[in-house]
C-alpha cells in the first residue's frame, strides 16, 4: 500500500488514505481496522473531519476527502457510510491533491490539472482549456455553494497548421491545501505560475503570512474581483519571487460572515465516536 499524505487523528481514531483509493478508519491505540471505503481514484491529499447536521434531525462526524478524478466523499465517521458524494470539476486532467479545507459550514475544495499540454502534443487535442478552481460544498448536502476559478475562461486563440483549434489563457491549479483566515473572512490558495499571464491585483498581506516582502498595498487601478454567490467577493494578488521560474502566486478569497458559525456538538469536550466493531485485529 502506497501512502501519500498525512493521517488524521480524530478521537480514538486514525483516518489513513491510500494511493490505490482506499481509506482506512484504525483504532489509534491497537491499529485494528473499523472500517474501509474504496473510491474511485487514487487519493494524495490528508483527509478533514467535521460535525455535520442528519436529515432527520440530529447530528454526527464526517470524513471529507477528495481523490483524483476531482470526486469529493463525504463518508460517516462511524460506520464509513456515503453520506454524499460529488463531481468537483469535469476537466479531463483536472484532479485533487490538496486537502479540503472547511470554516463555517462550508468545504473548500481546491482544484489542479497536470498533463494538458503533453496530450495538446498528440492526436490533434484542442489544447488547452483547463483552469483551477476552488470550490466550496455545503457539509451537510455536498450542495456546490460557489466555485471561481483562478484565470478568465479559455477561449480560442487560433489554429495550429494542420487546423486543430487552441484555447487560452489556461493552467492556474492549485495544489495544496487552501488556508483560512476567520479573523478577515479570506482563504488564501497559492498557485504555480502559469505559461499565460492573467491580470493580477497585488494586495497587502497580513504580517502574520511572510516576512516584509510580501506585504504590498493593494493596486487598486489593476485589481481585478467579481462578486460571488452568497455575498462572497473574490480578489486576486500576486508575488515574485527570486526568478521568473519560481514565480508564484496568492489568491485570497472573501468568506462572507453571513451567519453564526453552526458546529453542531461543538460544545462537547470530545467527539461523540462510538467503540465501533474491528474488522482486522491486529
Amino acid at each position: 500500500m502506497v501512502l501519500r499524505a498525512q493521517p488524521v487523528v480524530f478521537g480514538h481514531r486514525v483516518f489513513v488514505t491510500s494511493e490505490s483509493g482506499e481509506i482506512y478508519a484504525l483504532d489509534a491505540k491497537s491499529g485494528c481496522t473499523y472500517w474501509t471505503y474504496m473510491a474511485e481514484a487514487p487519493i494524495g491529499a490528508t483527509p478533514s473531519v467535521a460535525a455535520y447536521k442528519k436529515p432527520g434531525g440530529g447530528s454526527g462526524y464526517a470524513v471529507y476527502l477528495g481523490d483524483r478524478k476531482t470526486n469529493v466523499y463525504a463518508l460517516d465517521v462511524n460506520s464509513g457510510a456515503l453520506l454524499w458524494k460529488r463531481k468537483a470539476d469535469e476537466h479531463r486532467v483536472a484532479g485533487i491533491t490538496g486537502s479540503p479545507a472547511l470554516y463555517d459550514g462550508r468545504l473548500f475544495v481546491p482544484i489542479q490539472g497536470v498533463g494538458e499540454e503533453s496530450i495538446g502534443s498528440t492526436n490533434n487535442y484542442p489544447c488547452c482549456t483547463f483552469r483551477g478552481s476552488v470550490v466550496a460544498f455545503d457539509i451537510n448536502t455536498g450542495e456546490v455553494a460557489w466555485k471561481t476559478y483562478t484565470v478568465a475562461e479559455s477561449l480560442p486563440r487560433g489554429k495550429t497548421s494542420s487546423g486543430v483549434q487552441l484555447y487560452g489563457p489556461s493552467g492556474g491549479g492549485i495544489w495544496s491545501a487552501p488556508t483560512i483566515d476567520p479573523k478577515r473572512g479570506a482563504l488564501y490558495v497559492w498557485e504555480p505560475a502559469t505559461a499565460i499571464p492573467t491580470r493580477c491585483s497585488r494586495a497587502r498581506m497580513p504580517s502574520s503570512h511572510g516576512p516584509e516582502d510580501r506585504r504590498r498595498s493593494l493596486d487598486e487601478a489593476g485589481s481585478r474581483s467579481r462578486q460571488l454567490g452568497h455575498g462572497l467577493r473574490t480578489e486576486e494578488s500576486e508575488q515574485s519571487g527570486v526568478s521568473q521560474r519560481a514565480r508564484t502566486r496568492l489568491r485570497f478569497f472573501r468568506v462572507a460572515h453571513a451567519r453564526a458559525r453552526e458546529r453542531p456538538g461543538s460544545s462537547d469536550r470530545s467527539p461523540e465516536i462510538g467503540p465501533g466493531v474491528c474488522l482486522r485485529p491486529r
